[in-house]
């Protein structure tokens, strides 16, 4: 696969990641365990890929074990 095609798709993948862990639909470490398999799975090397953004959490640790669900807002349209 051309080299640009990679950096597109890489690209794409971590929009949706952030979209997904902005709205809270996954975690951040899920998250970034699905970045790692990318990059696993394209053979690229973490350092060339554009970081994703984080953003900050309000949530503090608790038990291990089922967590509730966040309520994100719906989009605007």
């Amino acid at each position: 696969m051309p080299q640009n095609s990679k950096m597109l798709i890489g690209a794409v993948i971590a929009a949706a990641l952030a979209f997904a862990v902005y709205y809270g639909l996954i975690s951040p470490q899920t998250a970034n365990t699905i970045q790692t398999q990318t990059n696993q799975t394209f053979g690229t090397a973490p350092a060339s890929q554009a970081p994703t953004p984080q953003t900050p959490t309000t949530q503090t640790q608790g038990p291990v074990g089922p967590s509730p669900q966040n309520s994100a807002p719906p989009p605007r349209k």
